[in-house]
Order: structure tokens, then sequence, then C-alpha cells
């Protein structure tokens, strides 16, 4: 049987699956990092294992919101890239 922190993580790959897998395994182990160090901080504090680990995922945020904020970071990073291609003064024209 899956951990809840398993399908949290199974829930956050589907949504990364338009990025490159090297980006999306790179979000994926970042995200298990974060949520496995939370746990452990629970566990110290002397929750039992499901309550720190349902603690950790409630402190982490829903993987909805972390969708919506990759999307924007990608949105932006566009943005920032065309505004700057759009901005960029051509050397042999000035």
């Amino acid at each position: 049987m899956n951990s809840p922190l398993d399908v949290y993580l199974e829930e956050l790959r589907k949504g990364l699956k338009s990025l490159p897998i090297h980006e999306r395994l790179e979000q994926l182990d970042e995200a298990r990092a974060h949520l496995e160090g939370l746990t452990e901080s629970y566990l110290e504090q002397g929750h039992a294992a499901p309550d720190a680990e349902a603690q950790a995922l409630a402190q982490f945020g829903e993987v909805g919101a972390l969708h919506e904020a990759e999307t924007w970071r990608r949105k932006s990073g566009l943005f920032a890239t065309s505004l700057a291609r759009k901005m960029a003064v051509d050397p042999t024209t000035s």
C-alpha cells in the first residue's frame, strides 16, 4: 500500500508531465526531500509517524497549488525571455 506521501508525489508527477524528464525528476526529488525533512521534524517533536507525514503534507500545500505555481513560473520565464528578446538591441543597427 502506498503511503500518503507516495500518493502526493504521484499526483505531483502527473501535473509535471509537460516538463522535460530531467526537470520533472529534479522537481520530484526536491519535493520528496522537503517532505521527508518536514516529516522528520515532526517525528522529532514527538508526533507518531502517520501524523508526522500528514502534518508535513499539510504544511507543504495542496498539489493543485504547486501545479499552479509551476505553471506560473514557466509562463513568467517565457514572458521574461520574450521580453528580453524584444528589448534587445541589435548592435549592427545601432
